[in-house]
């Protein structure tokens, strides 16, 4: 069985690790046969269990230390008083290496980065003002106030984002449907293309497109969705482009011309490759105008130019 434990070695540095026993009796020996002060030792799966310590346990713990040390008890007798409270949840551990932290000599703001706690920075800078000025539970309370007006800005902010985002949702829902299923249906109106307003001639163009290749499209966008390892913004919007882009060309169900703007070479849609060579091309162009310094223009010579064997027997 596995033991997580915490120690101070034969040089005073504190170690983290794991040991094999069958015992904890057996594990705390054997770390101290090897001349370590063990400090804390427990099952490993029990660390493992313990979840993320949420917002409202934060508050809660901060609201319990300021208001012991108001009362007049030490540093290192309210974290342990709040220790022993928390004992079976999952701000247990950060407690535990908090408390030994300060038992060791640190300062509470060292202290509390050393424990791990998910803190915005000012809580730091506020417990380490507060120790100077011998202020600590009036700057607790002041980060504590900060981090809690945060959250409850941060869920008005989602309350309000709901609506919004369902109303977007369904009406991104009725417009695939649309344009799957209905529009098609007017596509026969294709044919007095020219007797069309645009704005109706684009849309049933689009439903027409999107029926055609809807499951080629829905396939896409799932690619693209899990692929996409940055923002999903800009994934969407790339995707759109390549639908517009895709969209181009003579539809082959009705004969007709999607958004050609009666240029011929459109007919047979965007190329890839013209497409590709462009993109690079002007890729490399916008990265070398923004630079101070204009690369410098290689000049090889004819020589350089020939292939050698080695390329040749790459190629």
């Amino acid at each position: 069985m596995k033991f997580a434990y915490e120690l101070l070695n034969a040089d005073g540095k504190l170690e983290r690790g794991a040991v094999d026993a069958a015992s904890e009796a057996e594990a705390r020996r054997g770390l101290q046969r090897q001349g370590n002060t063990v400090l804390g030792i427990e099952p490993a799966v029990s660390r493992s269990r313990r979840g993320r310590v949420s917002g409202a346990t934060l508050q809660l713990a901060f609201t319990e230390l300021s208001t012991l040390l108001r009362s007049g008890l030490g540093i290192a007798e309210s974290v342990q008083s709040i220790a022993s409270a928390h004992a079976g949840d999952s701000l247990a551990d950060a407690l535990d290496t908090l408390g030994r932290a300060i038992a060791q000599g640190k300062p509470f703001a060292e202290a509390l980065r050393l424990s791990g706690l998910q803190l915005p920075e000012y809580f730091f800078q506020l417990a380490r003002a507060g120790e100077m000025t011998g202020r600590l539970a009036d700057s607790l309370e002041e980060a504590l106030a900060q981090y809690t007006y945060e959250r409850e800005l941060a869920a008005e902010m989602r309350n309000a984002l709901i609506y919004p985002a369902v109303l977007v949702g369904v009406g991104l829902l009725a417009v695939g449907l649309m344009f799957s299923f209905v529009v098609p249906r007017f596509a026969g109106l294709l044919k007095d293309a020219e007797s069309l307003p645009w704005l109706a001639w684009a849309v049933l163009s689009t439903g027409q497109f999107v029926n055609q290749n809807l499951l080629a499209l829905l396939l896409g966008l799932f690619v693209l969705a899990d692929m996409s390892g940055g923002s999903m913004l800009k994934t969407l919007a790339m995707a759109v482009l390549g639908l517009l882009l895709g969209m181009i060309g003579i539809d082959v169900m009705s004969g007709y011309t999607r958004f050609s703007f009666d240029i011929v070479e459109l007919g047979d849609g965007v190329g890839i490759v013209p497409v590709a060579v462009g993109l690079f091309g002007i890729s490399d162009i916008l990265l070398t105008a923004g630079q101070a310094d204009p690369p410098k223009v290689q000049q090889p010579t004819l020589r350089q130019l020939v292939p050698t064997m080695a390329d040749l027997k790459l190629s």
